[in-house]
């Protein structure tokens, strides 16, 4: 299927120019001849390339091009101007404005078709990387589902056998034995909840959920992971935690 193109012009004369050189090239073209028509086509047929007159009555060129880069949907045609004008100052404009080429008139057809085709090549490229892109983010996040099913399946019986032995073991075990059953119950329950975190990370980067802020003591938590590592390598480290109090040894 040949590229559509969006001829936005108000002089017959330089349409059906356009109409020539182009449609012998086999793209499909569509026709607009002021500013606000060329929007509503381009909603409706949304163009790959959008050749655009600067001068034209109501609304010109250049606005037109602000509205184009205003629209969600449409933002990301690549726009070429057409004109008359050598100004440097007007090119810039467009350039400004987000055009990605100019043409001017009179029309060399050999210029225009290469303008053309470069553009409509590199725009081509760019939604077939925007495609693979969201392919690969598709992926990704069916792959992390998968993990983070696979990881909880695995994690809650551990996570309740644990809290019934603990429950069950508590005359039974020493002092140390009881420290690393405890251990294992609030290790899994960690688990648990940084599978669940993922989740909303994952929710979060996709823009499907809001962070909510809360506070907690920091020194709390601290002192929790020195007791963990404690219990897993006993005597072999030593910790020595400062807060605003005091400096604790333990």
């Amino acid at each position: 299927m040949h590229n559509r193109i969006l001829i936005v012009d108000d002089t017959p004369l330089n349409i059906r120019i356009l109409e020539t050189i182009l449609g012998k090239k086999g793209y499909q073209l569509d026709i607009a001849q002021n500013g606000l028509q060329a929007l509503e086509i381009a909603e409706k047929s949304k163009p790959d390339l959008i050749l655009l007159d600067v001068m034209m009555p109501k609304l010109d060129g250049f606005e037109t091009c602000v509205r184009f880069k205003a629209s969600e949907k449409l933002r990301d045609i690549p726009i070429i101007f057409l004109t008359a004008s050598t100004e440097t100052k007007d090119i810039v404009k467009g350039f400004e404005l987000g055009a990605v080429d100019y043409v001017t008139k009179p029309f060399k057809a050999a210029e225009l078709v290469v303008r053309v085709r470069t553009h409509l090549s590199i725009y081509n490229l760019q939604r077939k990387l925007k495609q693979r892109i969201e392919e690969i983010a598709t992926l990704k996040r069916e792959r992390e589902s998968f993990l983070r099913h696979e990881l909880k399946n695995r994690i809650m019986p551990i996570s309740a056998l644990s809290e019934l032995l603990l429950e069950d073991a508590k005359d039974k075990l020493n002092e140390n034995e009881l420290k690393w059953l405890a251990l294992i119950v609030k290790s899994s329950q960690d688990m648990n909840n940084l599978i669940d975190s993922l989740k909303k990370l994952e929710d979060f980067e996709a823009g499907r959920y809001e962070l909510e802020l809360s506070q907690f003591d920091l020194n709390e938590l601290i002192l929790q992971i020195i007791i963990q590592l404690k219990t897993v390598y006993g005597g072999k480290v030593r910790f020595k935690y400062r807060n605003n109090m005091a400096d604790e040894n333990i």
